[in-house]
């Protein structure tokens, strides 16, 4: 018997060179407002490699990049897309 809930797969991110211009930072209350995932979760999905990484701001600051948040997600689409 397979589980039904598809594994969370890293989505390949896209590269500086392919980051568009203009983009925008997210802070994290944000990123997690649009993905629906708690502060932990975008924490260790990023550790694991399956969530885009941060951009260090600043000494203390840091943030995700919109455009590769909206890839992941588009990419979580296409794979619950793909399991049925």
């Amino acid at each position: 018997m397979t589980n039904k809930r598809t594994p969370l797969h890293a989505a390949p991110a896209p590269s500086a060179r392919e980051t568009t211009w203009p983009f925008r930072f997210l802070r994290l209350p944000e990123v997690c407002e649009r993905t629906g995932l708690s502060r932990s979760q975008i924490y260790r999905l990023e550790a694991r490699g399956q969530f885009p990484g941060r951009v260090k701001l600043g000494e203390s600051a840091s943030a995700w990049i919109d455009t590769e948040v909206a890839h992941w997600q588009a990419s979580r689409v296409a794979m619950s897309r793909e399991a049925k």
